[in-house]
Parts: structure tokens; C-alpha cells; sequence
């Protein structure tokens, strides 16, 4: 079950081991006191291979601007829920070299460590 956030929520199924339905009435009200922490990250983007579609596409449900810089180089802003963080971390690695994350820079670290991670593996 997934309210309170305009733009939906992304869940991960990957641990799940077992679900059943829920048949009693939802009372969406009580998340209703609990405080959205949003955050943005930044990133510069080369357009090659329809990078800039695919990257708007991939978070079309995330409140996004992109701003051309030059030629095909275009910085793109997107506003995000702190508890979606790693999913987003995830994400933005999936484009390899076409993305290069600028600020915040707690974010930076946290692709830096995730790489780490990865090259260690």
C-alpha cells in the first residue's frame, strides 16, 4: 500500500518472501502527520544515444527540470523523497558515462561508495 506522496512511491520487491491481501478498509489518513523529507541531486548529462529522453522518461514520475548548457551537455535537477535515495543512486548509475552527478555532495559520495562496493565484488 502505498499514499501520501503526490507522486507515488517506489517499492522494492526484490526481498519479498511471501504477500497477501490486505481486506480490511485503508485508513490513509494516519501518514498524513509524517513529514516528507525531499532533497535534490544534480546532475550533467551528455545527450548521445537519447540520453536526455531516456533520463526524463526513466524519472518521469520525479519532479525534474533540465537546463541546456551547451551543444548536447544539458544539467538536469531532480527533486526526490530521502527515503528513495539508494533506489535513485541505483538509477542514475545505470547511465554509466552519460551522467555525472555535481551536488549535493553527500550524493557524490554515495555513488563513489557504491562504485567502491561494486569494483571490490
Amino acid at each position: 500500500i502505498s499514499s501520501g506522496n503526490r507522486y507515488g512511491k517506489t517499492v522494492n520487491l526484490g526481498r519479498v518472501v511471501s504477500c497477501k491481501p490486505y481486506n480490511k478498509p485503508f485508513d490513509g489518513s494516519r501518514n498524513k502527520d509524517r513529514i516528507e523529507r525531499t532533497d535534490t541531486v544534480e546532475f550533467e548529462l551528455i545527450d548521445k544515444r537519447n540520453a536526455l529522453e531516456r533520463v526524463l522518461l526513466h524519472f518521469a514520475h520525479f519532479e525534474k527540470e533540465a537546463e541546456r548548457l551547451d551543444g548536447d551537455r544539458y544539467l538536469v535537477r531532480i527533486t526526490y523523497n530521502k527515503d528513495d535515495e539508494t533506489e535513485l543512486v541505483i538509477r542514475i548509475l545505470s547511465f554509466g558515462p552519460m551522467i555525472k552527478v555535481v551536488s549535493p555532495q553527500s550524493f557524490v559520495n554515495l555513488i563513489k561508495e557504491r562504485l567502491i562496493n561494486q569494483k571490490k565484488l
